[in-house]
């Protein structure tokens, strides 16, 4: 195997690997930014999950 395959295939996992981080990454925002609201506003948290709908105003 050449030596060009070989930096092919890690660039692979590499991008994989990044891409798995990204998700890992906004799944943890998103718990955040969850916790965050039900803190702040418990009615507009059961809002969002009683009607599947983004969130009416940003925080």
């Amino acid at each position: 195997m050449s030596d060009w395959t070989d930096t092919y295939l890690l660039g692979d996992q590499l991008r994989y690997a990044v891409t798995v981080m990204d998700t890992i990454v906004m799944h943890l925002i998103l718990k955040q930014r969850l916790r965050n609201i039900h803190k702040n506003d418990p009615r507009l948290f059961q809002y969002v999950f009683e009607n599947d709908h983004p969130l009416p105003y940003n925080r």
